[in-house]
């Protein structure tokens, strides 16, 4: 992981998720991306600009082989997010997490949803909680809208992998 001056100082490149793209095109930079997604990942959620870098990155540069590290490791911030905060959760709690997956959703879907799968079905992810994965990601991501009757695009998401979700989550 980079340290959040280095990160500052790569936020402030004009065109940086263009010059990253030439780069894999003309290089074998996947080791640099991994980190270089990975610190932008972790500070994205505390610094707008760190943010919107990152999407234009996921929407600019060839990402799909780190679809499953980033969406692993904002679902995992999310459920993170969600036991810190036993009170009511904001609706900004998990809108920077949901834009990022959003993002990955729109450029690239089957990966998607291969990794939200994935990681529901991590024995991990199964065994600590109490309260369904389904309904905490739902209220971080969503910021506890009622969930029984609004369908975000976050209940797709996991009612399209899970079908134990399906049942409880959307027939509501």
């Amino acid at each position: 992981m980079f340290p959040k001056k280095a990160v500052d100082i790569l936020k402030e490149i004009r065109d940086l998720s263009g010059i990253l793209a030439g780069m894999t095109k003309e290089f074998n930079i996947d080791k640099f991306l991994a980190v270089f997604l990975d610190s932008f990942l972790e500070y994205s959620s505390s610094d707008e600009l760190c943010h919107f870098t990152l999407l234009a990155i996921i929407e600019t540069v060839s990402v799909k082989h780190f679809v499953d590290r980033i969406v692993s490791k904002l679902l995992y911030s999310c459920m993170r997010l969600s036991q810190r905060k036993n009170e009511l959760i904001s609706s900004e709690s998990g809108s920077w997490a949901k834009q990022i997956l959003d993002s990955i959703n729109k450029s690239y879907p089957a990966e998607f949803l291969g990794a939200v799968h994935k990681f529901l079905e991590d024995a991990k992810v199964q065994s600590k909680n109490e309260d369904s994965i389904y309904e905490i990601l739902c209220r971080t991501l969503d910021g506890n809208l009622d969930l029984s009757v609004e369908v975000s695009d976050s209940k797709i998401w996991f009612a399209l992998e899970h079908p134990k979700v399906l049942n409880v989550g959307l027939n509501n």
